[in-house]
């Protein structure tokens, strides 16, 4: 608009669409505050308009200029009709600042002060104008390396500045193009538009509009230009004409690049869109247009075959939500692509055709408007279902891999390409001691190898060769987390996804055990003869015709020959009694070894002197090569085992005796019972005159049996921790047998003196102990059979608690632990006739606890529970052993005097005094808690039955109720 037209005369609707449209941020201010804003100014600021209006705009400017902000406003207010620009810096609504550069004027026929002020974000070409400020020595560097011409002019056309791109496009040295003007340059060159038509704006105009016209000049001119250049080569450049200001100067600066290769790039992209139908068409996966209103506008063959329609034209008559096998899948899909514009890489499920599932990978686009609103989403759809099943397929080996990893028998460690621990298995954190949160993060090396030294440089040097792409196998030491020292095979690997190495792993295995038996065979092999001479077996070597060759020590020693005497001579002949058949005997057996048999026999060889000695005889050929050169005999000395024989016989009838006392353990019927069952197979199968058992009852070992030698002294009561062994067992849980007891070991309340001590668990019940006043008393097989005998105690304690636990539950309340309602029904007749038959009256006491259901209302159902539990403990506190106590119902009790009806009054006066008094009951409740107490008396003799007589005592504790 070359002339400015008053405001009144402005077409509404136009000044409508500028101030909604208007690319600044345009306010309208009205007496001191904003009156309204518009789109770009909103967007700019990151408010919404309704956060605007009524604010003082001064509120949005920074500190330190909103002094001169509110001058500027005053100036307007004195009724100045223009404002110059004025740059400040301003608050976006995330805190960041903006530069703002605004031009105000006030609003000419409104009453109030009101102005219209034009702002536009600079922050851009603040930081720019700073940044050229800062960086002006370095200027002259970006001109001379610029790739594009850069070209200076001041206000008379004149050429300041023309760098090495403007000669290298233009082709016209610096030094000439120094003394020209822009005109001359634009003559000399032909200046023109690309399509060879006269420039709508040349040289002389643009200096024009910049210089002669000062700020109301555009502030940037973008032109394509076409030229000829002095090699008569045609060019086309984009060119970008800007004011800027140097040193006060304001002089125009031109930034001109090279377009011609960009424009026959533009031909040839519209030549391509004009195939871009058939790329369409022939394009291998599935390309598509939808409406938002779910139709499909357009479908590739590709696609068509995808999802299986028999044409193009049954596709595009399908709506969209049906080709999805869940539609809700396809609304979340369109909501998120309505707020982002783009989808790369989405998966879904789609329907196809005859109705079956496909999984497709999706990328897609929202195609807007030019008012930003979508028109439609183009995108393109790749049927991934065998991918799909691949990674089924491969989730499934993933898990079988964990299961192998974790149970594998071989401890296995993953790192990263560094040597870092990434995941270790369970065998791993055994072997080394170190748990997985202990293990990952950790460098490997320096996990297990101390920290300096040969085996640390190593290890470094092993993972080094891994992380470099090879395998390694080799036997190392490592050291575990405890700093003990062990012999491992390590093999370690590159891990590889396709061709990118990814990390590294390693297999250890404790080779310790085979390292030991390898030492141990060379060992072996070195201390054959050693062996051969010190074994404790008699060994001999023999021709084939039994002609000793070699006698070790042990048979000379065992048989009373020298080896000079033995040697050469008949081995049957020397040792084999003449008579009982041993010769005969021991020439058959001479004869099979010799005929190539290995044999072995038990029987009674001679010594020297005459006397016999039992024997085990091992004779086994030795063949070289295939044939038999010699034989050899092992003879031992079997004396001692027969001996045992005879004593593990005896054993195997104590073993018998003890399976006996284990059936009468499980019939027996109480833990008396048990108790004496155990104490007799202690002394008659073992043969242990002194034991006794104690049982773990509230911190206490309480002796509950003894055997008959054992002093009554025995009999106690010990707190655990000062049980001594008999404490160390029951909480070890584990047999002890002590042949040479320190006093420090023994209970403080431990008879004197004892030398040889067996201690032996009960489960969890309790601990059996032996004594003797000698020492070496107790043997392993006396622990064995003890352990077997306790066992079947334990057990059949057990079965016995588990028993009385039924019968409690039976007839217990499981809150106060007292008998229950149905207990007393079935007792109270056993108990009526047992006192008609002694003559003897029972007392009846009926007891309510005063104001219960406030204690439930205000303090609340558990402290109710808590006080029912207390008076429970008082009630049976307040009664003999003989009367039974039951909870009737609810806060309701009922206490049984049996054998006495005259002392119930004396009973309720103590039950209420106990439950006044009680301290438990005061630190339960903040109010005393009291009990109403209703009493009777029933006799054999009365006509008066039980349940009347109860409901007397019922009628009696409602009027103590009343008096309390």
């Amino acid at each position: 608009m070359n002339e400015r037209q008053p405001d009144c005369e402005i077409d509404q609707h136009l000044y409508a669409q500028l101030f909604e449209q208007s690319v600044d941020g345009i306010l309208l201010i009205r007496n001191g505050v904003i009156y309204r804003a518009n789109p770009s100014f909103c967007t700019m600021h990151g408010y919404e308009p309704s956060e605007l209006i009524g604010r003082s705009p001064i509120d949005l400017i920074h500190p330190d200029d909103r002094a001169t902000a509110r001058e500027r406003m005053a100036t307007l207010g004195a009724g100045q009709p223009v404002v110059d620009a004025f740059t400040y810096r301003t608050f976006h609504r995330d805190g960041h600042t903006l530069w703002v550069e605004a031009t105000s004027r006030p609003l000419a026929g409104d009453e109030s002060f009101s102005f219209l002020a034009i702002c536009r974000d600079v922050s851009a070409r603040q930081q720019a104008d700073r940044e050229l400020r800062e960086n002006a020595g370095k200027l002259r560097g970006i001109i001379e390396h610029s790739a594009d011409a850069i070209i200076l002019v001041g206000a008379g056309g004149e050429i300041l500045e023309w760098n090495p791109g403007a000669e290298r496009l233009f082709r016209i040295p610096r030094e000439d193009a120094l003394d020209m003007t822009l005109p001359q340059i634009e003559h000399q060159l032909a200046f023109g538009s690309p399509e060879g038509t006269k420039l709508p704006h040349g040289a002389a105009d643009i200096l024009a509009r910049f210089f002669e016209q000062g700020d109301d000049a555009e502030l940037d001119i973008e032109r394509q230009i076409a030229f000829t250049r002095p090699d008569e080569n045609r060019r086309t450049i984009r060119a970008i004409a800007r004011p800027i200001p140097i040193e006060g100067e304001r002089l125009l600066c031109i930034f001109a690049r090279d377009v011609t290769e960009e424009r026959a790039h533009a031909a040839t992209l519209r030549e391509s869109e004009a195939r871009y139908r058939s790329l369409f068409d022939s394009v291998p996966i599935g390309l598509y247009r939808t409406t938002p209103d779910g139709k499909v506008v357009d479908a590739n063959p590709a696609l068509v075959e995808m999802l299986g329609y028999p044409n193009r034209k049954m596709l595009l008559e399908t709506p969209v939500d049906d080709g999805y096998a869940e539609r809700e899948a396809r609304h979340a899909w369109q909501q998120r692509i309505e707020r982002d514009g783009v989808i790369d890489g989405s998966e879904a499920v789609w329907r196809t055709h005859d109705g079956r599932d496909l999984w497709i990978e999706e990328s897609a686009r929202a195609v807007r408007d030019e008012d930003g609103r979508v028109v439609c989403y183009e995108g393109s759809a790749k049927d991934i279902s065998d991918r799909k099943r691949i990674e089924a397929a491969l989730d499934r080996e993933k898990a079988y891999f964990e299961r192998l990893f974790a149970a594998s028998p071989e401890a296995v460690v993953l790192c990263d390409g560094n040597g870092r621990v990434a995941r270790v298995n369970g065998e791993f954190t055994r072997l080394f001691g170190y748990s997985e949160k202990e293990s990952v993060g950790k460098d490997i090396d320096a996990l297990v190898t101390p920290s300096s030294g040969e085996l640390r440089d190593e290890a470094k040097s092993i993972t080094s060769n891994v992380t470099g792409g090879e395998q390694v196998a080799v036997e190392a030491i490592r050291q575990r987390a405890d700093g003990a020292f062990v012999d491992v095979s390590v093999l370690a690997q590159p891990i590889f996804v396709g061709s990118e190495q990814v990390g590294i792993y390693a297999i250890y295995r404790d080779i310790g055990p085979r390292k030991a038996a390898e030492e141990a065979l060379r060992q072996e092999k070195a201390r054959f003869e050693q062996l051969y001479e010190a074994s404790p077996e008699a060994i001999v070597l023999c021709t084939n015709e039994s002609v000793i060759l070699r006698a070790n020590a042990e048979f000379t020693r065992l048989f009373g020959y020298t080896k000079d005497e033995a040697i050469g001579a008949n081995i049957d002949r020397l040792l084999a009694p003449t008579k009982d058949g041993l010769i005969e005997e021991a020439l058959a057996l001479t004869h099979r070894i010799a005929d190539g048999q290995t044999d072995s026999i038990e029987t009674v060889r001679r010594r020297k002197d005459g006397s016999h000695v039992q024997v085990s005889i091992l004779g086994t050929p030795i063949r070289m090569g295939g044939e038999q050169v010699a034989v050899y005999g092992i003879y031992r000395d079997i004396t001692d085992r027969k001996e045992a024989e005879m004593a593990l016989a005896e054993a195997r009838q104590r073993v018998e005796q003890l399976h006996e006392a284990a059936g009468r353990l499980e019939r027996a019927e109480s833990e008396d019972d048990v108790y004496r069952i155990v104490m007799e197979a202690a002394e008659r199968i073992l043969g242990f005159s002194h034991c006794a058992i104690d049982v773990a009852r509230n911190g206490l070992l309480i002796t509950q049996a003894v055997s008959s030698e054992t002093p009554k002294e025995r009999i106690r009561r010990t707190p655990i921790a000062k049980a001594g062994i008999a404490g160390e067992v029951y909480h070890e849980g584990k047999t002890s047998i002590d042949n040479n007891v320190r006093a420090s070991r023994l209970s403080e309340r431990a008879s004197k003196p004892i030398q040889s001590l067996i201690s032996v668990p009960i489960g969890s019940v309790g601990v059996f102990q032996a004594a003797l006043d000698t020492p070496g008393a107790f043997s392993e097989d006396d622990a064995r059979h003890l352990e077997i005998l306790l066992g079947h105690t334990a057990e059949a304690l057990a079965r016995l608690n588990l028993q009385q636990e039924l019968i409690d539950q039976a007839i217990r309340d499981p809150l106060t632990g007292l008998f229950n309602r149905r207990y007393f029904n079935e007792v109270i007749e056993q108990e009526t006739l047992r006192a008609t038959r002694y003559d003897h009256p029972l007392g009846l006491l009926m007891i309510d606890v005063n104001r219960f259901k406030e204690i439930n209302d205000s303090l609340g159902h558990q402290t109710g529970d808590d006080v029912l539990r207390e008076i429970a403990r008082v009630l049976q506190a307040s009664v003999r052993e003989t009367d039974f106590v039951v909870r009737y119902g609810g806060d309701e009790f009922l206490v049984v005097l049996t054998e006495t009806g005259e002392e119930a009054d004396q009973a309720a006066q103590r039950i209420r005094t106990m439950v006044r008094e009680s301290v438990e009951l005061r630190q339960i409740t903040d109010f005393p808690v009291t009990v109403s107490v209703g009493t009777t008396a029933w006799q054999p003799d009365s006509e008066l039955t039980v349940e009347l007589a109860l409901a007397r005592a019922d009628a009696r504790m409602y009027e103590d109720k009343r008096r309390a």
